[in-house]
Parts: structure tokens; sequence; C-alpha cells
């Protein structure tokens, strides 16, 4: 069984568990770790915004299902077995190694699907721009380039063609881009300080960890469908919407897009 830190071992309940016994798991964990009952600290903060966003995807039935169908379709999930824990005792530090757990589970299954593909899904790009502009570069871990790339715009983005006629072209091809975030998540990291995942993304009325939470149920929707879609199966119709107007700027919902795997 995997060490995986999902959100139902989060909230102490089974995968099965039903919504009311989500609802008082939950409650019963809000008691503990509310910001009221522990002086507004930024731990007990932190703590209980991890606490929060579990209940809010396990209690939405349509968020619930998304994140069941990443959960069951990930051999990655699956087959790793342990996870680097914070060495501290303290809960708030818990919480941070385990949100960098979740983000490297994510990162080791693109890796996974590029070396058993040999295509560049179009979702990947999507997941991958979205750590760039979303975390990484809110951390000063970006790429200085970002914005002149254009790498988050699918039909800007194509680096399957190899151009290297400009300083700002993309990189050359989706492994690369892959591999060029890696190395920069792990400088993320390494260096991730408690304090920073409060911290407003300039310009926006967001947090990193806001941005963190949307990459996250961004990564588990395409990751799912992909997983389905290489296994034989139908993923579901439901759209990807973003659960901040922040995140979406062009005003559009995630619809599938088509996957060559």
């Amino acid at each position: 069984m995997s060490n995986y830190p999902d959100y139902y071992r989060i909230l102490g309940v089974p995968a099965n568990a039903g919504v009311d016994v989500i609802r008082y798991s939950f409650r019963h964990l809000a008691k503990i770790h509310h910001p009221d009952k522990n002086g507004n600290s930024p731990d007990s903060q932190l703590v209980f915004r991890v606490i929060l966003e579990a209940y809010r995807i396990l209690s939405t039935a349509k968020e619930r299902s998304l994140y069941d169908d990443y959960l069951r379709s990930s051999t990655v999930v699956k087959k790793r077995k342990t996870i680097k824990h914070a060495a501290a005792g303290r809960c708030a530090d818990r919480t941070v190694s385990d949100i960098i757990s979740r983000l490297n589970f994510i990162l080791w299954e693109i890796e996974d699907l590029l070396a058993g593909s040999e295509h560049e899904p179009q979702e990947v790009i999507l997941i991958l721009s979205f750590f760039d502009k979303w975390i990484l570069t809110p951390s000063g871990n970006g790429d200085y380039f970002f914005t002149a790339r254009q790498i988050n715009k699918i039909d800007v983005y194509k680096p399957s063609s190899g151009s290297r006629d400009s300083l700002h072209s993309p990189y050359v091809n989706l492994r690369d881009y892959f591999y060029q975030i890696r190395r920069r998540f792990d400088r993320f990291m390494n260096n991730l300080r408690k304090s920073e995942l409060a911290s407003v993304i300039p310009g926006t009325e967001v947090t990193l960890l806001d941005g963190i939470f949307e990459a996250t149920r961004l990564s588990y929707y395409y990751l799912g469908r992909m997983n389905i879609t290489r296994a034989g199966g139908v993923p579901g119709a439901d759209a990807f919407h973003f659960s901040n107007y922040a995140f979406d700027e062009e005003g559009e919902t995630h619809s599938a897009l088509p996957s060559k795997l």
C-alpha cells in the first residue's frame, strides 16, 4: 500500500466514507486546528487551510469523483511506497512535507507518461506551464523568459518544431521543458519556507498556497483522464473549472483535450 498523503488520510477517513463521515471528521479536526483555537498562528492557518481543501474536494461530488479517478488510475501512486516526511514532529512541518510530496507525485507521474509516449500530450503542457506560472515564478524559481516564450499558449507552444530561430523560442521539446521544470522545482522544494505559502502573488488576490492547490486540482483532472485513456477506458465528460477567476485569465473552461499517448 502506498504512503501517498491523499485527502482521505488528511481527514482520517476511509476511501469509501460517506459525506456525513467526512463532514464529522472535518468538524472534529477543525475544532483542534482552527486558527481561532490556536492564537491565529501561521502554523494553525496553514494546517487548517489544508484540512479545509481536503474537505472541499471530498465533500463535493464532482470534485471527489475526479480525484478518485486519479487515485484509482495512477500507477505512480500505487507503486511509490515511501515519501520523505519532515524530520520535525510539528503538524505544520508535516503538512508542508505532504504538500511537497503531492507535487512530487505529479511530476513523477508526468515523467512516466513522457517516458512511455512518443507524443507530446497537450495536457502535460498545460500542467507544466501552470506549475511554472503559479508556483515556480512566484517563489523566485521561474523561467526568466516564460512570458516571451508563451509556453502557456497551446497554439503557440510547438516544441516539436525544434525552432531555435529566436532567443525566446520554446524549449526544443516537451521532455526538455519537463526536466527544466524538475530542476527548478527541486530548488523550490529545498528552499521553501512555510511563511512563503501565505504570501500573495503579485498582481493577484491569491496566495502561493492557492496556486499549489489549483495546480494539484488541474493535474489530478488531466492525469486521471490520461491514465484512464491509456488503460483503454473512457474518462468522464466533465470539464475542468478553475476555482478562482484569477487563474482563468482568458475566461475559458478547460474542456478535455485530445491526448495522443
